[in-house]
């Protein structure tokens, strides 16, 4: 009770995510959440019990009890329901149809984007992006679609992507390859997930990040902090 008055959120996930979110810089690594691990459903029903989360990331496939059963057995029971659930599943249409079907808020797809993860604990529990994590610079990126290259300018840039503008014109679920220079030449692969028109024949281009490994991420992080 008190750690609820002190705005304390808490969060349960599988045992085999629980790394990921305790890395120092993820929005959960805040003084005001606590993260329970576990590695079975029974594990993870009894913290719930006691704990009363405010969020459950679970694997579909744990033990004793896949991830869809274990959110019909939470939403079924009035003391646990009120908590949101995220399941990790694989790309499966019927499984991922079956977990939403028993009460899940979201499904990732696996193998995980962790960005994507995050993203989605985050609304889930009302936290806002940190500003800071997202730094305002003026780069050259050469950008490949579909084999043809060509330079664009990006205005800001994160660990989950960067805003670009150029006079190509694209659309939105695109894939491209990104290539820019920090403290080195970084080649990364996005996919436009926003599009704004800025005049004729100017756009600009909300781009995510995929599959963002663990030293460009670093290096993002460094490059933001500096500036």
């Amino acid at each position: 009770m008190e750690e609820r008055k002190r705005g304390m959120k808490k969060v349960l996930v599988h045992n085999e995510f629980k790394t990921l979110l305790e890395k120092e810089s993820t929005i959960l690594s805040r003084e005001n959440f606590r993260i329970f691990g576990a590695t079975t459903a029974e594990e993870m029903m009894k913290i719930h019990r006691s704990e009363r989360v405010d969020l459950v990331i679970a694997d579909y496939h744990m033990k004793e009890m896949r991830g869809d059963t274990f959110c019909s057995a939470i939403r079924g029971n009035d003391a646990l329901k009120t908590v949101s659930i995220i399941v990790i599943c694989p790309r499966n249409k019927t499984v991922i149809e079956k977990c939403r079907a028993s009460g899940a808020n979201a499904v990732v797809i696996r193998p995980i984007d962790a960005e994507e993860l995050l993203r989605r604990a985050a609304a889930l529990l009302n936290v806002p992006r940190r500003k800071s994590l997202r730094g305002v610079i003026k780069i050259t990126v050469n950008a490949v679609f579909q084999n043809d290259s060509f330079f664009s300018g990006s205005l800001n840039i994160s660990t989950s992507g960067m805003l670009l503008e150029t006079d190509r014109m694209l659309s939105q679920g695109d894939r491209l390859t990104c290539s820019f220079v920090l403290d080195r030449k970084t080649t990364v692969t996005g996919e436009i997930v926003r599009k704004e028109e800025k005049g004729p024949a100017l756009y600009q281009y909300g781009v995510r990040f995929i599959g963002l490994d663990s030293k460009t991420r670093a290096e993002i992080e460094e490059f933001i902090k500096i500036q």
